[in-house]
């Protein structure tokens, strides 16, 4: 940075000295005109006497000298030996010189000319274009300084847009811990009565683990750019014109870069924040509407499905049974065939909890590209808690059967069928697709319980990241362990490797091992608790950079732990808090070709939080009503069968 800043102060003291010396000549040359005169101009050579040369000096010409005392030793010697603005023979003398007098003095007084009358005839060609260089130059150098000034503070400013009050590109320690106090729960869906007892007994992911403040002691200090971009709004809902195009793009898959295997180190770079407007999941779009922007160049039921779906916009869609049906049974086909570790090359994104927040899902596309333009990754909790699951897993298994070297899912703890009981989704389910003769929202539930059982458990990033939805295992002796896994997996079994991947915390209240979850179920523990140097252990003996996990809701949407070699991330805004300064962001990580990492946030108000908040408490009044309903219609159809 110096070298560069000292080489422009160095070329701006050189433009402007050259301005100066051209100036300067410039002034000088009428004075200097000897030579010129001698071998240019007759009219001024006249004056003097024939066989003799002029002479001069900075008031014009003198006089002028003979010849043969130009050519006089003594002469010679003299001329030599000082400087004026004198010419004798291209050599330079004293006029006003008491020796140079008296070496003349035998020569007659000469005939003087005044200044003006000699340069009168001067040529001014040269003088003009010296001047206009040096004033040109001058300019320049004015305009380059000025230039570079006003870079400077706009860097400046540039800098100073940061998420701290003094946002400026700086060594910013990263917390190596989790930030703040716990999250908390997002309305008031705990576990139904009549909810079966075993899941009753599991704490929600993100609702009793509490996230400790940063350990500064304990802190990695990188270089990250921080960025404040909350002017940005990121729509979840595109305008008409944005919507067509994108329609008309869905068919266009740029060719990405495929780097499997990275020779670089995983490192964060730069944390962008953006900030967006406190609309959430809509109602329905008329079909008439959707219809009109859907592109007819869609060649299958799933293209012609997932158009349906974007032109909707992040609305509730009225799916026909079948349709679903039919969408889920390809999805769990193809995700059978699927190992149950991923691998995926970079530039990729990843993404970490939805929980059925399918606005939030429209705005990640939106500000980073839909699967046919970038590369994505998803690591699990697609449900429950949110009021729109059954929107987020369509879209999501559309998109997989369409461009599925483009999109990678794998499952969360909330994937499985104990926990949508114990919350909202099996309940969310049965309201949207009760009916008669089969086609009721049991059966539907059911089929999105068998895609749950097929998805992967992991995901290898640039053969350097490790991703899962939860944690470690003491089971995790290789990655091959992981590919060894066997699905379908209902329930996962407590102490399985498949079970820690889904369900495992970081540690803070132990400085090494494995202990049993307890704080996710109180009585036999689920999943592991695991410390910060079994992170390092483990990425050291499966030769990976950083692991990075879901599960957990950090204030800021993303946490660090193990001196940065393991990462929590958490892609669900205002899915936590009560006021402006604990509701949550939502967070995804870009990884570029070359493994460095840029953090994205999302930043919401207490508005968008309050927005969600009376949303779910709309959704339980209305799926408490359908249950009544239900229930009298049971009722009913007793008596007359009785």
């Amino acid at each position: 940075m110096y070298p560069r800043r000292f080489g422009v102060a160095l070329f701006w003291a050189v433009l402007v000295a050259l301005g100066a010396v051209a100036n300067v000549v410039a002034k000088a040359l009428p004075s200097l005109k000897c030579a010129s005169h001698v071998s240019n101009s007759s009219s001024t050579f006249d004056h003097c006497k024939s066989g003799s040369y002029c002479f001069a000096d900075s008031g014009g010409i003198r006089g002028c000298a003979d010849k043969s005392k130009c050519d006089d030793d003594k002469f010679q010697d003299y001329c030599d030996k000082v400087t004026s603005f004198c010419c004798c023979k291209s050599n330079l003398c004293n006029v006003n010189d008491p020796v140079f007098k008296s070496l003349v003095q035998d020569h007659p007084e000469p005939k003087q000319l005044k200044p003006d009358e000699a340069n009168k005839n001067a040529p001014k060609t040269v003088p003009i274009v010296l001047g206009c260089t040096g004033a040109l130059i001058g300019v320049t150098a004015l305009i380059v300084g000025a230039a570079f000034l006003v870079r400077c503070i706009m860097k400046k400013r540039a800098k100073t847009n940061l998420d701290a009050p003094s946002n400026e590109k700086v060594k910013v320690e990263l917390p190596n811990d989790y930030d703040e106090a716990g999250p908390v729960d997002i309305s008031d869906e705990s576990p139904p009565k009549d909810s079966a007892k075993d899941s009753s007994l599991l704490k929600d992911v993100e609702k009793s683990v509490s996230i400790p403040k940063p350990t500064p002691t304990k802190s990695k200090v990188v270089n990250v750019v921080h960025v404040d971009h909350t002017d940005v709004h990121v729509p979840a809902d595109l305008k008409k014109e944005e919507r067509k195009a994108l329609l008309k793009s869905l068919k266009k898959q740029p060719k990405l870069k495929a780097i499997s295997s990275c020779e670089q180190a995983a490192v964060i770079t730069k944390v962008l924040t953006y900030c967006t407007d406190d609309d959430i999941t809509g109602g329905e779009r008329s079909s008439r509407e959707t219809n009109e922007e859907i592109s007819s160049s869609a060649n299958t039921d799933m293209e012609v499905l997932l158009q349906k779906l974007i032109a909707n916009g992040p609305r509730q869609y009225t799916f026909s049974y079948d349709e679903l049906k039919n969408l889920l049974q390809k999805a769990e086909r193809h995700f059978e065939k699927e190992c149950s570790m991923l691998e995926v090359p970079v530039p990729v994104t990843v993404y970490g909890d939805i929980h059925g927040q399918y606005s939030d899902l429209h705005r990640w596309f939106n500000l980073n590209g839909w699967p046919h333009q970038t590369r994505s990754v998803f690591l699990g909790d697609f449900v429950d808690r949110g009021s729109h699951g059954v929107e987020v897993v369509a879209l999501l298994s559309c998109l997989k059967l369409i461009y599925p070297d483009r999109i990678f899912i794998v499952r969360g703890n909330h994937e499985e069928e104990s926990l949508n009981r114990a919350y909202s989704f099996y309940e969310e389910v049965l309201c949207r697709f009760s009916g008669s003769s089969g086609k009721d929202g049991i059966a539907m539930y059911n089929h999105f319980k068998n895609l749950f059982m097929q998805l992967p458990l992991a995901v290898l990033i640039g053969g350097r990241v490790l991703g899962m939805h939860g944690g470690l295992s003491p089971k995790m002796e290789s990655l091959q362990a992981i590919r060894d896994i066997k699905r379908p997996i209902d329930d996962f079994e407590v102490g399985s490797l498949e079970c820690d991947l889904v369900w495992s915390d970081p540690d803070t209240g132990a400085d090494t091992g494995f202990r049993p979850n307890f704080d996710r179920e109180p009585n036999n523990g689920i999943g592991q608790l695991f410390a910060a140097d079994t992170v390092k252990q483990t990425c050291d003996k499966l030769n990976i950079d950083l692991i990075i996990r879901g599960h957990q809701a950090p204030l800021h949407g993303y946490a660090l732990f193990a001196d940065g070699r393991l990462l929590t991330l958490f892609s669900a805004p205002g899915y936590k808090g009560t006021a402006l300064n604990d509701v949550n962001m939502g967070a995804c990580l870009e990884f570029d070709r070359d493994m460095r990492i840029t953090i994205k946030q999302i930043k919401v108000s207490e508005r968008f939080r309050q927005n969600r908040v009376n949303d779910c408490e709309k959704v339980r009044i209305q799926r408490k009503e359908h249950r009544r309903m239900l229930a009298r219609t049971e009722r009913t159809t007793k008596r007359g069968s009785a």
